[in-house]
């Protein structure tokens, strides 16, 4: 038996900001959606800007796109880095083209501006602040179920 929840992959980086990275794994999780932790590197250990470290369950390059429902790309120095890590630009643009969610915040639009695609195209969700981080979430939130109800 296959697992039929959405799919989401939350990506990290070396100085992410903790509540743009936690506060969407543990909303998905909280919804019931499969979420998949991704870095540069497989199990790596990456550090928040205070110190609080992150450990990548998959490789961006190893994240099989049409098996994902979304990706999320928290910003300050994390979305900075992401942006110059060619497969982040890739990934993000598969799963636009199958109809999956992109969620980026703050300066994780970067990655958007890498792979060519504008903030308001459909199914990107960009919150600029940590503070907008509730209404990304609902947002991203709509479109995974949505997709999930047309499967």
């Amino acid at each position: 038996m296959t697992d039929s929840r959405p799919r989401v992959a939350v990506l990290g980086e070396e100085g992410y900001q903790e509540l743009e990275l936690w506060y969407p794994v543990m909303r998905l999780r909280e919804e019931g959606v499969t979420v998949v932790i991704a870095a540069p590197q497989a199990e790596s250990a990456y550090e928040s800007r205070l110190g609080y470290p992150l450990l990548a369950e998959v490789a961006i390059s190893a994240l099989d796109p049409e098996a994902l429902d979304g990706v999320i790309v928290p910003g300050k120095g994390a979305g900075e880095q992401l942006a110059l890590i060619g497969e982040t630009a890739g990934l993000i643009s598969r799963v636009l083209d199958h109809g999956g969610v992109v969620g980026v915040i703050g300066s994780g639009a970067a990655v958007l501006e890498k792979a060519g695609i504008p903030e308001t195209s459909p199914n990107v969700v960009v919150a600029g602040t940590a503070d907008e981080l509730p209404e990304l979430m609902a947002s991203l939130l709509r479109t995974v179920r949505s997709s999930e109800t047309a499967a």
